[in-house]
């Protein structure tokens, strides 16, 4: 119940932040889209983003994105970074590519990118979108997952399938298909490439493993620091949830005590 409701409220925030930022004309017609797309239920669909002019397939519903198809945009604030910390010359690693939203996103600065993505229905789309936006030249795409070590991997499955992941030991939902697992130290030794200028990792649960497969090029520091940070991002959430219950609580029962002593 407890993480319905915070889902239930982060997806709130989002759709209130994402209508602040395109107006509440465009949102409407996002639900109205996205509305349509649920009555319809086709094997594929497309956006068109306003702010990079990308055009993004997917396959509905297990590739389905919400808020991509309600405000026509990618409105991920770490997007809006990218043209200023990457360009021409400059290289991106894209860990868990998914359908390329952030692949392309980055491509589209001039950096190179290598993408890495296990799922094999995720690649199929992600190389037409890449095809399809004339960014070949810019992305590389790796069929493979990363990892604490070496070695092979089991992909486990979910409904929407930008959460699927790569377990290395057996887990839920294990699809019977196994994938090669590389660290991203090696990854980046095997792309012969000097540094990486951007890392984005997004393993649906599973950045850690990818993280301490990259103690080479990020040292501790870097491959931990993440993981602190979300910990304390956690626990500030957990804080606060916690201050607004109690406060909730306590002008309940002054209510209540108003209501049941009107005369004190």
């Amino acid at each position: 119940m407890g993480s319905t409701v915070t889902g239930l409220r982060r997806m709130g925030s989002r759709l209130s932040w994402g209508t602040r930022q395109v107006g509440v004309v465009r949102a409407t017609a996002g639900i109205a889209r996205l509305s349509a797309l649920a009555v319809r239920r086709p094997e594929h669909a497309e956006v068109h983003t306003t702010r990079d002019g990308l055009n993004i397939g997917f396959r509905y519903p297990a590739q389905l994105i919400p808020t991509l198809v309600v405000f026509g945009d990618l409105l991920e604030p770490e997007l809006g970074l990218l043209a200023s910390v990457l360009g021409p010359g400059s290289v991106a690693v894209d860990v868990g590519a998914s359908i390329g939203t952030w692949a392309m996103s980055a491509a589209h600065s001039g950096a190179t990118v290598h993408a890495c993505e296990p799922d094999p229905v995720n690649l199929e789309v992600l190389r037409a979108n890449i095809r399809a936006n004339g960014l070949l030249s810019r992305v590389s795409v790796y069929s493979a997952a990363l990892g604490v070590h070496d070695g092979q991997g089991s992909l486990v499955s979910a409904d929407r399938r930008y959460l699927n992941r790569v377990s290395e030991v057996p887990a839920a939902g294990y699809t019977g298909r196994e994938c090669p697992v590389r660290t991203l130290d090696r990854f980046v030794d095997e792309l012969g490439v000097d540094q990486v200028d951007v890392l984005k990792v997004n393993t649906a649960g599973g950045e850690l493993p990818v993280m301490l497969g990259a103690l080479g090029i990020l040292g501790v520091f870097g491959a931990v620091l993440p993981l602190g940070l979300t910990i304390a991002l956690t626990a500030l959430e957990l804080l606060v949830a916690f201050l607004q219950a109690y406060v909730f609580a306590i002008l309940t029962c002054i209510y209540l005590n108003d209501a049941l002593h009107p005369g004190h």
